[in-house]
């Protein structure tokens, strides 16, 4: 059996994909894959699969929520954030400019406080 990774022993370079636990709601067109990190079943939506790069992992809410304050996140692809709107019943363009914003809004203070962090340790 192999050994699961540990989120601490990654770098800021490995690519995680977080996923709704199974117990969750989705969107359509989903596989159960595991949490490479407590072997979980999540939901990886196809419109994800095909945004990944060749090595990643997969991370479930409870894993990643220990790393959640220092993590920069990637935007949604049109095509995932076209499931997120038909599964919520929204408009595609309203929710992608709330979720543009959001998501530059808070990488913007997490790259801040890690800078930050990292000049108080120096």
């Amino acid at each position: 059996m192999d050994e699961k990774p540990k989120l601490e022993d990654l770098s800021d370079d490995d690519f995680i994909v977080v996923c709704n636990p199974t117990h969750a709601p989705r969107v359509k067109n989903v596989t159960i894959r595991q949490c490479d990190f407590c072997g979980g079943d999540v939901w990886l939506a196809d419109s994800t699969k095909s945004a990944l790069p060749e090595k990643y992992y997969i991370a479930c809410g409870t894993c990643i929520e220990p790393t959640m304050d220092e993590a920069q996140f990637q935007l949604p692809t049109d095509e995932q954030i076209k499931d997120m709107a038909e599964h919520l019943g929204r408009s595609f363009d309203e929710l992608k400019a709330e979720i543009v914003s959001v998501f530059e809004k808070r990488n913007k203070v997490v790259k801040h406080n890690n800078r930050a962090k990292k000049y108080e340790e120096n």
